[in-house]
């Protein structure tokens, strides 16, 4: 939700990180494409237009965001979302 985003983009600017918010999967691919290289791609909610599985997939296709390391904020993961967070470690 909001608030966790908030304040997960909040401490990183702390910690002198910038940040880039996008409000939706689409936007957060073209934002990745806009300003690689990224050091860690944060996914903070699950109110996605497409499923958790198809988002990480798709950064991991692009050469240069295929080791960039993901980290998931979500209330709810499904098993098949659940299965690709562990084959990426994310679990």
């Amino acid at each position: 939700d909001n608030t966790l985003r908030d304040s997960l983009s909040t401490q990183l600017v702390e910690l002198d990180q910038r940040t880039i918010d996008a409000s939706n999967a689409r936007e957060t691919l073209q934002i990745i494409q806009r300003n690689l290289p990224i050091e860690t791609i944060f996914i903070v909610d699950r109110v996605l237009e497409m499923k958790l599985t198809e988002l990480i997939q798709r950064i991991r296709a692009h050469p240069r965001t295929k080791m960039t390391p993901i980290v998931v904020f979500t209330e709810w993961v499904g098993e098949r979302e659940r299965r690709l967070l562990e084959v990426e470690g994310l679990t």
